[in-house]
């Protein structure tokens, strides 16, 4: 039907309203469908851009690590490795490194514009651990770099990596040394230490057995007796009651075997056990120096033995000894101080006087000394001690002459007569006494204030032996002028500083 008006020759137009039809559902409506081939054409166009764009503005970076084998990682962007080799855009990227046996290293890479870029890193190697062990020797000392560590075995734990000196110490054997170059990278490395004996194995035997057998003072045992000796020189003495003493030097290698066999004691006529106060006396039988005291001697018997001991600061002694057949007899000398009279004479005459830190009295005295060396004091409050050794001698006058100082006398006396001052002058010491200040009345230039009066001083001072120069002031204060005379400048560096304050000139000496 259509839509157009109609019009009427016998009246007006009218208008008609149109019929409605709704479209029917059978009539169908066309889609717009999608292409797979082009979005896939887009989406790799896209994607070669992309790259084109990360090839043209990364920047090749070449990271090099000690060890080569660690692992990179460069994280918070887009990275492309090719061989040894990054590619990464310039910028602040994390970069983390690690290592079996290696810290960790936590780093920023900052990535500059230049085409090709280089960096190394170092990673630091982890602690290793050393176990040493000295075999069947337990117990030995373990010096590390001569710093002790504890006892074998040992486990030390956490060794920062390098060279290390290892000494191995026990008793009775060789000292064992190595230098043990320690890895680290948390790994275990063993030092397994074989300790040689420092003795060797020496028997003894002798007619009759069971006499006691002596190494330097030490009783090893009786015999037959296999003992263990280190090595070196012994003096070895076998001895037996009602027998006289068999003594011999032995020479022990170590781990070489001695036997000391054959011995035969001949039977003692008498013996004499011979001990003095003080000790370590200086012991002469017959003549013949015998050795230090205490000391065992033989006696021949029926006949007398002259004994004589001297030890220095003691009188000698002398005593005859006999004895039987087989008797065996102790002999104990106590010596006598040799004293030397030595006059001291002291001022202040009540001081105190201390002789090897005893006191002995005070004032005036005569001091008996033996003639060893003595360590001889003097005091009293106030005054400065007064200290000397002094060793007398027989046939010698000895006096000794103390002045105590007092402290102020000692302070004075300690005081040096010339010094030189902070800027370099030359300083003269004078020590308290009156001094005429002012000037007459007849001299030029003189003040009305300025008497001449009678002036104390209480306090030893030091003067300088030259007046303070412009460039010694200025040393203290940099901007001072001395001024101008009459049109000449008194600035010069050497003249005098002059137009100077009571307070400045105060302040400068202080």
């Amino acid at each position: 039907m259509s839509n157009s008006p109609v019009t009427n020759s016998n009246g007006p137009a009218r208008i008609e309203a149109a019929k409605f039809e709704p479209l029917s559902s059978k009539k169908s409506v066309r889609s717009i469908g999608i292409n797979p081939r082009l979005c896939l054409v887009v989406t790799l166009l896209a994607l070669a851009a992309f790259c084109a764009w990360f090839m043209l503005t990364a920047k090749a970076v070449y990271i090099e690590t000690e060890p080569s084998n660690a692992d990179v990682d460069i994280s918070g962007t887009l990275k492309l490795k090719l061989a040894n080799r990054y590619l990464v855009r310039p910028g602040a990227h994390g970069l983390s490194l690690s290592a079996e046996g290696y810290h960790p290293l936590q780093e920023m890479l900052n990535v500059t514009t230049e085409a090709a870029q280089h960096y190394i890193y170092r990673l630091e190697k982890l602690p290793g651990h050393l176990l040493i062990d000295s075999g069947a020797v337990t117990g030995a000392q373990v010096l590390l770099d001569g710093v002790s560590r504890g006892e074998t075995p040992l486990d030390l734990r956490n060794l920062a990596p390098g060279e290390y000196a290892v000494e191995i110490r026990a008793e009775r054997y060789f000292p064992f040394r190595a230098e043990v170059m320690l890895e680290g990278l948390d790994r275990e490395q063993s030092l397994n230490a074989e300790l040689k004996p420092a003795w060797a194995e020496i028997s003894f035997a002798s007619e009759p057995p069971d006499a006691q057998v002596f190494s330097r003072d030490e009783m090893l045992g009786a015999t037959p007796l296999t003992a263990q000796l280190l090595e070196g020189r012994h003096e070895v003495r076998i001895k037996a009651a009602g027998y006289k003493v068999w003594q011999d030097s032995i020479t022990v290698v170590a781990g070489e075997p001695q036997a000391v066999t054959g011995i035969r004691l001949e039977p003692a006529d008498a013996a004499l056990f011979l001990v003095s106060s003080p000790a370590r006396a200086n012991a002469t039988v017959n003549g013949n120096f015998l050795g230090l005291t205490p000391l065992e001697v033989p006696l021949t018997p029926g006949e007398a033995t002259r004994i004589r001991l001297f030890k220095q600061g003691y009188k000698p002694a002398a005593r005859s000894v006999t004895a039987k057949s087989g008797e065996q007899k102790r002999l104990s000398v106590t010596l006598e101080p040799e004293l030397v009279p030595v006059v001291v004479r002291v001022e202040p005459g009540d001081a105190k006087i201390f002789v090897d830190g005893a006191p002995v009295g005070e004032g005036n005295r005569t001091l008996q000394l033996s003639t060893n060396k003595h360590q001889v004091e003097v005091r009293k409050q106030g005054y400065v001690d007064y200290k000397t050794t002094l060793t007398p001698h027989i046939g010698v006058d000895h006096e000794l002459v103390v002045r105590l100082k007092t402290v102020k006398q000692a302070k004075l006396e300690a005081l040096k007569p010339v010094i030189t001052a902070p800027a370099g002058q030359t300083l003269k010491l004078f020590y308290p006494g009156a001094v005429t200040m002012g000037a007459s009345r007849r001299e030029p230039g003189r003040g009305a204030n300025e008497t001449l009066r009678n002036v104390k001083l209480t306090r030893p001072f030091y003067l300088g032996q030259t007046e303070v120069t412009n460039r010694e002031y200025r040393l203290f204060d940099k901007g001072f002028s001395s001024g101008v005379v009459r049109g000449n400048s008194l600035n010069g560096d050497t003249q005098p500083a002059a137009n100077l304050t009571w307070e400045q000139a105060a302040r400068y000496c202080n």
